[in-house]
């Protein structure tokens, strides 16, 4: 008979890691191509290992998929949460694990943070580097922790009140802001009506089967055409040979006699709304 296939999870391991094994207080992020990434390192942290070891546990997992700046904001801010364990408990023999934090520690710990000469705002970041792992682990390894372990949420609520409000232009200057804007709305606007009404007047077909040579590039409506049929829509880069081979740079002068790439590129998307999308 064919043995029944076992669909039994395995149980959880009982510890995450192995105290004192070199590495074991180190995380490694690679990128999107596998490459070494960024390095995060609790070495420091040794004397509580085993706490340490499930914060990185925890850091591992969360971190995975955030930026370089945000990791290491991570790391500065556990060193803060350290700090306050040595003054908390500095002998290290009672708060040793995560499983031996209470509601009561982090509250202490928040008030710590206030009585610390820096902003409101910091305070918040250093508070969110000890609150994010431990809501990964609450989810992800609940025995972990204790079953009641209550984490303010925004125990620094309006962390930007006292913010210095961002200076404003003087009225003189911000009207002038809004007068070159102005202006340079009406330009585009006139730039979008004069392509519709060239584009309208062009026989595209014609222009795409005659010769370069025989093509009027004086009038823009039919260089926006060539440009459009023969080049996909990019300008060339260089001077594009002819159909006997040799370089022909009268596209070339064409669009500097009507104001540049920059120009003829503007021009060229309004043509294409209207020809290629006329709806």
């Amino acid at each position: 008979m064919r043995a029944r296939k076992d669909y039994r999870l395995p149980p959880q391991p009982a510890a995450l890691f192995e105290v004192g094994i070199p590495g074991a207080l180190v995380v490694r992020f690679l990128d999107a191509a596998g490459a070494p990434a960024q390095v995060l390192d609790l070495s420091a942290h040794a004397d509580r290992a085993h706490m340490a070891g499930e914060f990185v546990f925890a850091l591992r997992h969360h971190l995975a998929d955030k930026s370089n700046p945000h990791r290491q904001g991570m790391q500065y801010g556990l060193a803060w949460w350290f700090r306050f364990l040595d003054e908390l408990d500095p002998e290290r023999n009672v708060i040793t694990t995560l499983g031996t934090i209470c509601s009561a520690t982090l509250r202490s710990y928040i008030a710590w943070l206030d009585q610390k000469p820096i902003v409101k705002s910091s305070r918040a970041r250093i508070w969110a580097s000890v609150k994010l792992p431990l809501l990964w682990l609450k989810r992800h390894r609940p025995d972990l922790l204790q079953t009641d372990l209550d984490m303010p949420i925004n125990p620094f609520a309006r962390k930007s009140l006292g913010a210095r409000p961002r200076a404003a232009l003087p009225r003189a200057e911000l009207d002038a802001v809004l007068a070159a804007c102005k202006a340079d709305i009406e330009a585009s606007w006139a730039d979008f009506q004069r392509g519709r009404t060239l584009v309208q007047n062009v026989d595209i077909e014609a222009v795409n089967s005659a010769d370069l040579s025989d093509i009027d590039l004086k009038d823009l409506g039919v260089l926006l055409a060539l440009i459009d049929r023969r080049y996909g829509g990019v300008i060339p880069r260089r001077p594009q040979p002819d159909t006997n081979g040799k370089t022909c740079w009268r596209l070339h002068q064409a669009i500097r006699r009507h104001g540049g790439n920059q120009r003829i590129t503007m021009a060229w998307n309004m043509k294409r709304m209207f020809v290629l999308n006329p709806a």
